[in-house]
């Protein structure tokens, strides 16, 4: 069970998710994608429909809408995978792997600003290169066929973001940057 959150468009890696559920199709691997979140334009929306028609993956490929709160937490704990194969110019932080992270699941990402700020790779999750669904496939199989690596690496990646990025650690971190302005 595959979890795609954020802005439904290209340059977040939509198309990229496909061409991976394809090929994860193609090899026979049994999985199911939903992804939650706003479609940036319609023209997109209708691309991807259309690709996933032709491509057979109305089964596989669920998208769920816009999710908040309560509904958003319950698809994150629904997953066991989290993938966001973003190629984004203006990508920032890694808001949603952290958020995946805190429910314990191993993320599957683009070697790229923001995943790669927050994925240590083949420590909580997997960083691809952006646009190779290979190996989106590859590291995305591999999670699927080994339930041990899934839990370690989702262990690992829970106890990554209690380390370092609770609220806790965002105000020990803070006033230890105004203590030693403030000397």
């Amino acid at each position: 069970k595959i979890l795609y959150v954020g802005i439904h468009t290209e340059a977040k890696g939509l198309f990229d998710l496909l061409k991976t559920a394809r090929e994860l199709k193609h090899r026979g691997v049994v999985f199911q994608i939903r992804t939650a979140g706003l479609w940036y334009t319609d023209e997109e929306r209708i691309r991807f429909q259309r690709l996933q028609l032709e491509w057979d993956l109305e089964e596989e490929v669920q998208p769920c809408g816009q999710k908040t709160g309560a509904d958003l937490w319950t698809l994150y704990q629904w997953a066991d995978v989290f993938f966001f194969p973003t190629f984004y110019p203006w990508e920032t932080f890694g808001i949603v792997q952290l958020e995946a992270m805190a429910c314990g699941l191993p993320v599957v990402a683009s070697d790229w600003q923001g995943p790669k700020d927050v994925v240590l790779n083949g420590q909580t999750g997997f960083l691809c290169a952006p646009h190779d669904a290979h190996s989106f496939a590859d590291a995305l199989a591999q999670l699927a066929q080994d339930t041990g690596l899934r839990a370690r690496m989702g262990t690992a990646a829970r106890a990554r973001y209690a380390e370092n990025f609770t609220e806790e650690c965002f105000i020990r971190n803070m006033k230890q940057v105004f203590d030693e302005v403030s000397v």
